[in-house]
């Protein structure tokens, strides 16, 4: 929990993560709005997203582990 940062869903991250996702789904047909979330959430803190996530391959917002 020390670790962890609780944030909020703001108007405007809401809508750049709906943009993201518009343009992830022409590529991805099954990559989730909830996915685009936590990208825009990484890239706006400057965070890593620490996934075994196959959607997240090849972002540099993600290390990807098995």
């Amino acid at each position: 929990m020390t670790l962890s940062r609780v944030t909020e869903i703001t108007p405007e991250l809401g809508k750049k993560a709906g943009i993201l996702h518009a343009e992830l789904k022409e590529k991805m047909k099954n990559f989730g709005l909830v996915d685009a979330l936590i990208l825009t959430f990484a890239k706006e803190l400057n965070a890593k997203v620490v996934t075994g996530d196959e959607h997240f391959k090849g972002f540099k917002e993600a290390v990807f582990i098995k």
